[in-house]
Formats: C-alpha cells, sequence, structure tokens
C-alpha cells in the first residue's frame, strides 16, 4: 500500500506535531517497507527534509501547491494529513486526518478573528471529511465527539511518541548559574503555554523567599507577548533566563540536568515534553487540566494553571 502524506503545513517551530512528523518520516521506512510513503512538500520544507535519511528524499514530490495533490492521485493508495488539517478535500482516496486539538472552541479568546475563523473551518471540516481521524489523547477524541460531533467509531487514538533525544547533549550558553538547581519549561509563546502566569507564580514565590530558577525555551512568536518583556517587568532577571529556541543536543542538555520539569499549560491535545522529561528521568510537576495528566498519570505533579500562587501552594 502508497501512503500519501501532506506536509506542507510542516514548519520547525510549531512544536510537538514537527517533532511527531520528523520521526513518522524518518523511522517509517524501516518499519513499513512494504508500504512505501509518497511525499508532497514544497521548498519550504526542503530544510528540514535535509536532515532526514536519504530515503526518505527519495519519496518526496515537490509542487508548487496542496492543490496539485489532486495531479498525483494515482501514486498513492491511501492520503494522510499529519498537521490538523484535510487539504485537498474532498479527496478521492481513502483519507486519514491527524487532528491535535480543537482549542479555539474552549478557548476562542486566544486567536485573532481570523484565526478562529481558518481553526473551526478547517478543522472542523477536516474532522467531517475525513473517513479515518487520529486522536493523539483520550482527552482529543472525547472533544472531538463531544464537541464537534464527530462519531467514535471514526476515530483512533493514537498517542505521538516522542522524538529521540540525543545522547550526546550541549550544554547551552546560559547566563543563569546551571549549577545550582533549576526548574524548565519548553514551550513556544502561544497564550496558552501560560507564560505570564507562571512568572507571576515565580515572583510570589520570590516575595515569599522561595526563589526558583528556570529555563524557558522555545520559538517567540508572532503576535504574541515578549517572553523576555514579561521577565523584565517582573524583575526576575537573573532568576528566568529565557534562551530562546535551542538545538534538540541543547534540549537533552537542560532535561538531564533540570531539577524538574515545570508545564503550566493550559491547553494540550497530548503533551510531548512531558514524554521527554520522563525519558531523560527529570520530574515532572504539571497543570492537571486537559490531556496531561492521563500523559503523565502517576508519575507526575499537578497543580492549577489557573492559580497564581500554583507553585508557592
Amino acid at each position: 500500500m502508497r501512503i500519501g502524506i501532506n506536509i506542507y503545513l510542516l514548519q520547525p517551530h510549531v512544536g510537538g506535531i514537527t517533532n511527531y512528523v520528523m520521526t513518522f518520516l524518518r523511522e517509517w521506512p524501516n518499519l513499513y517497507p512494504d508500504d512505501p510513503l509518497v511525499i508532497f512538500a514544497y521548498e519550504q520544507n526542503r530544510p528540514m527534509l535535509d536532515k532526514l535519511p536519504g530515503y526518505v528524499h527519495d519519496c518526496v514530490k515537490y509542487l508548487p501547491h496542496q492543490d496539485a495533490i489532486l495531479d498525483h492521485l494515482d501514486s498513492f493508495d491511501v492520503y494522510f494529513c499529519p498537521i490538523g488539517a484535510l487539504y485537498p478535500r474532498p479527496i478521492r482516496k481513502p483519507s486519514v486526518v491527524l487532528v491535535m486539538d480543537i482549542q479555539e472552541r474552549f478557548f476562542p479568546e486566544f486567536f485573532d478573528d481570523q484565526q478562529w475563523r481558518a481553526r473551526a473551518f478547517h478543522f472542523t471540516w477536516s474532522l467531517k471529511m475525513a473517513d479515518r481521524v487520529i486522536a493523539i489523547s483520550d482527552f482529543a477524541k472525547k472533544t472531538f465527539v463531544e464537541v464537534a460531533g464527530i462519531p467514535s467509531e471514526k476515530i483512533q487514538r493514537v498517542y505521538l511518541c516522542a522524538d529521540e533525544l540525543p545522547e550526546q547533549s550541549t550544554q547551552p550558553a546560559l547566563t543563569l548559574d546551571t549549577e545550582r538547581p533549576f526548574a524548565f519549561y519548553p514551550a513556544n509563546s502561544w497564550t496558552h503555554k501560560n507564560h505570564a502566569r507562571l512568572l507571576d507564580a515565580l515572583s510570589l514565590n520570590r516575595e515569599h523567599g522561595l526563589k526558583i530558577p528556570m529555563v524557558l525555551t522555545g520559538a517567540q512568536v508572532d503576535g504574541t507577548p515578549s517572553i523576555e518583556a514579561a521577565i523584565q517587568e517582573r524583575e526576575l532577571a537573573g532568576q528566568v533566563e529565557y534562551a530562546g529556541r535551542l538545538e534538540r543536543s541543547e534540549i537533552a542538555w537542560l532535561y538531564r540536568h533540570a531539577r524538574m520539569l515545570v508545564n503550566p499549560s493550559l491547553f494540550e491535545g497530548f503533551g510531548i515534553p512531558l514524554v521527554e522529561a520522563m525519558l531523560s528521568d527529570c520530574p515532572v510537576v504539571c497543570s492537571g487540566t486537559t490531556s496531561l495528566p492521563e500523559i503523565g498519570g502517576s508519575a507526575i505533579y499537578t497543580f492549577d494553571p489557573f492559580s497564581t500562587c500554583l507553585l508557592y501552594t
């Protein structure tokens, strides 16, 4: 069986789903050599695909736009869209879509009007028109059924797999004294990642005599509040360091040396950092909402992410 896969929306800063897709592309030919991939991409994807083994490159068709996939229907038997939206649609092939979450239904205030309309339109119709839907947690599946009205039997829950962290880690260049215990939070600056409330909690802890050093990593996403400015406003410079996007080897070092992972996210379809932390023997303290308790199970401590006392208490 030939699997057509659309990766046009693959971007380096997207987060966990990028790691998932890169792992999928790298490992699929080893696991299922009799079911070849036909990868549809465009030039913007090339720098990321160049990092993958050579046999993956032989599977790629670089096209000018997604609609051009309709000209290649004879090249695959099943069509898979792993990054949230089934497109083109409808498509005259059996289709599978992976939708990470429908966060816009729960926190519409986190999106501007254009973003909300795009997510609500594309995700809803992708869920309805795909022959099968992959949900990345039981929580996500439940929202698709109860909120979007998708039949349960159409949805298969498949947990994400964390991309392997390099065995050889690299200590990042930080001004923070990492010889002392520190906490770690890897997350892009999306509003639901809850950086502002986390920083408020760190400030409150400091007022009560508990100064917790912390390293923040991840992309500063256009249109979202500046993490660096938020640190300065709370006078947390010297205690909290925002390191931006780092190499995977540097992320590996932080997981292996941090005293704990702190994840205060308000909404997660899965939560790959929890898995990466556990694989690195890094204790996890995280939000007790959405999918995170499901993914962490009995191996994590949870707190109320809506409280600015989330660490102090």
